[in-house]
């Protein structure tokens, strides 16, 4: 592994001058399982409750420069991953280079203490906390302008951000679950994954009635409802 890419923006190797000093090690995404004992029972019962997080830890190196930028570079990696640069979010968002196509969502990121590897080179370490699976990468946002069918290529359910276009009650149906959106503003955008609406930035707590929308494996079958001009799905695809 050469590098990683912070937010599709920042590269480790070529904005901070970092070197990757072994292979990173994968995740797979676990599930988190409750086991109750039952007495009388052989075994226990098993009740899954969701997706654990994943850690991603990358032992990093850089040189040691007379003229200080070393430090520099590293001040500057700090405020990516803390949000704290004028005009640049916090790194949410983390790219690795030897598994393209793919991008890790960052939940929060430590860094060590930096200490003296060899005469010219410091190291240390970053630790990725990450939501679960991995999305896939360079996935253009879906404009349906009537019904229609959207497959999703991943081996688990997305959770995809849906921007609705119509005035009014609204509704919306993905298989076979129908979702009533209230949009008097002309539209409305449903975020699965936040689990909140919103207008414009302005978050709309009665947008929807009911579940947030998901999208399966496979081929999801996408009815308009009466007043839904288009929709724009960002669908957020992902694997374990």
């Amino acid at each position: 592994m050469r590098s990683f890419t912070l937010n599709g923006q920042f590269n480790s190797h070529a904005n901070f001058g970092i070197r990757i000093l072994e292979p990173v090690a994968i995740p797979t995404t676990a599930r988190v399982v409750d086991e109750i004992e039952v007495v009388g029972r052989a075994g226990t019962l098993t009740r899954e409750t969701g997706w654990a997080n994943q850690t991603i830890t990358i032992r990093c190196a850089i040189t040691d420069k007379p003229d200080g930028s070393r430090w520099e570079a590293l001040s500057a990696l700090r405020a990516v991953l803390a949000g704290s640069l004028p005009g640049i979010e916090r790194a949410d968002r983390l790219e690795l280079s030897n598994k393209p196509g793919c991008y890790y969502q960052i939940a929060y990121a430590a860094m060590s203490e930096v200490t003296k590897l060899t005469s010219q080179w410091w190291e240390f370490t970053l630790t990725f906390t990450c939501a679960p699976f991995t999305y896939l990468s360079g996935i253009a946002p879906i404009t349906l302008t009537g019904s229609g069918s959207v497959v999703n290529p991943g081996f688990v359910f997305a959770e995809p951000v849906i921007t609705v276009y119509g005035t009014g009650t609204l509704t919306l149906t993905i298989n076979s679950t129908t979702h009533a959106v209230k949009a008097p503003g002309g539209q409305v955008t449903i975020d699965s994954a936040r689990k909140l609406c919103h207008v414009a930035g302005w978050v709309q707590t009665d947008a929807l009635i009911g579940d947030f929308p998901i999208l399966q494996p496979m081929a999801n079958q996408i009815t308009l409802g009466a007043g839904i001009s288009k929709i724009v799905i960002v669908p957020n695809w992902r694997n374990p």
